[in-house]
């Protein structure tokens, strides 16, 4: 029998008799070496930008915490001493959001022209000047102003300080710096909490000039941070989109978050008019509503939670435990509540920490003990805000969130503006009680008027990002 020729295997095709084995590239120690090195390179940039934004959350300590929240400690003594109504020392919060609102409108424009570590650093010589001026004076008229002239600082720090800490935690690839910054409002709460209630009522002035020293300490500290976290983008003049949202919302940036803690830079956002977000306010009217009622509220609880605690003849450590209490569930309450905004639908998470604040407003005038409601009041201060950015960027096209976002800030700062001075007189006709109950009631409303509001046009969520830690 004749031999049949084996027919040629076309070039390229698999042998036959042996599988085709694929070729990895090797890995030689070199390439070990260089992802060691890489890696060795972001641990060490992350630690960096904590440090940095460490820095920078003295800012937030000093502008908001002792600028703001930490007057509500002195109202007890400065009543006493100047004989002031409740109404008057109302007003006093009244002028410093006043000031914050004026502040929060035109620190794009500052910022413009000065560069982001510029103001930033402005803010905080300008609130360390007037919390240590408060000392000054007790005219009523020249502490109005100072107060609205802290207000003014705080806005400058806490803007340009949270478009920083947005910056390193795109650098550093995680959005642990937003956390470690905004968690200075926690702290300063906590710090003034702690050590202003065991200080003589009379030595109200005292307290002011240990303000103004301590927020001159945070500057020295928290300069060079602002300098290094502005190094390679800050410039004057140079027109920033981070800045004018920001500005619009003025309270925490939630950056956008792909796997576990890794943040999405962003593409630059185009400029967009107020015709771009006025379909999306008719929809949101509601939501402006509920922000309104929030900002009238939260204020007279924090201004007169002092007053109330020594009209029911609370011993100092009973009241600084309570002012700690507050600032360490605010610095706990993001990782409480990020998953809840997050995931559910329409305002319900929103109307839920609304409650929660009514709640916590009315505990102790149900008997309930202070810390709890110190409790409760402090897991939901700094989320609220966060949830309503949320709820925005969830709901809303991108293009429209500056406009949107800068609207509800509006409607914000003349509820919390307006909120202290009516808490205050509706408290002389009656008792110091009644601002907790203010506060309880339009918490209450809000959180009913949000359980009405639907989502039409939602957007896909994963855009919104997750809460950050503030």
């Amino acid at each position: 029998m004749a031999h049949r020729p084996r027919p040629l295997r076309p070039p390229g095709a698999p042998h036959r008799d042996r599988p085709r084995l694929s070729r990895r590239p090797a890995v030689t120690r070199s390439s070990q070496d260089a992802g060691l090195r890489d890696h060795a390179s972001r641990r060490s940039a992350a630690r960096r930008a904590l440090w940095q934004a460490a820095g920078l959350s003295l800012g937030v300590a000093a502008a908001l915490g002792l600028g703001r929240f930490a007057y509500g400690l002195l109202v007890p003594g400065m009543r006493t001493a100047l004989g002031w109504s409740l109404a008057q020392a109302g007003a006093m919060t009244t002028a410093n959001g006043a000031g914050y609102l004026a502040g929060a409108l035109v620190t794009a424009a500052v910022t413009r022209r000065l560069g982001l570590s510029v103001t930033f650093r402005a803010g905080m010589i300008l609130t360390s000047v007037s919390l240590a001026a408060t000392a000054v004076s007790g005219e009523a008229a020249a502490q109005v102003v100072l107060r609205a002239v802290a207000g003014l600082g705080c806005a400058l720090v806490f803007v340009t300080g949270g478009v920083l800490a947005g910056r390193l935690a795109t650098r550093s690839g995680s959005a642990s710096p937003i956390g470690v910054y905004y968690a200075g409002g926690g702290l300063g709460i906590v710090l003034s909490g702690a050590v202003v209630p065991f200080v003589a009522p009379d030595r109200w002035q005292l307290v002011w000039l240990g303000f103004g020293l301590a927020a001159l300490a945070g500057t020295a500290i928290g300069w060079r941070a602002a300098l290094s976290a502005g190094a390679k983008t800050d410039a004057p003049g140079r027109v920033c989109a981070e800045v004018d949202e920001a500005a619009a919302r003025s309270h925490p940036p939630r950056p956008a978050r792909m796997g576990k803690g890794v943040v999405r830079p962003r593409p630059p956002r185009p400029a967009v008019g107020e015709g771009a977000a006025r379909p999306h306010l008719a929809r949101l009217w509601r939501i402006a509503v509920v922000y309104a009622l929030f900002g009238a509220g939260y204020l007279a609880y924090l201004t007169f939670l002092s007053e109330f605690l020594a009209g029911q003849r609370a011993s100092p450590f009973q009241v600084a435990l309570t002012w700690t209490v507050v600032g360490v569930s605010a610095l706990v309450a993001p990782a409480l509540w990020n998953r809840p905004i997050a995931a559910w639908r329409d305002a319900r998470a929103l109307a839920v920490l609304l409650a929660v604040q009514a709640v916590a407003a009315t505990a102790p005038l149900a008997g309930a003990a202070p810390l709890l409601s110190a409790i409760a009041f402090g897991l939901t201060l700094m989320v609220i805000p966060s949830a309503v950015t949320a709820l925005v960027r969830a709901t809303v096209p991108e293009a429209a969130w500056t406009g949107v976002l800068g609207a509800l800030t509006v409607v914000f700062a003349a509820g919390q503006t307006a909120g202290p001075w009516v808490a205050g007189a509706l408290a002389d006709l009656t008792t110091p009680g009644m601002a907790l109950a203010w506060n309880a009631a339009l918490c209450g409303c809000a959180a009913l008027v949000a359980l009405t509001w639907q989502a039409t046009e939602p957007h896909h969520r994963a855009s919104t990002g997750t809460a950050p830690g503030t």
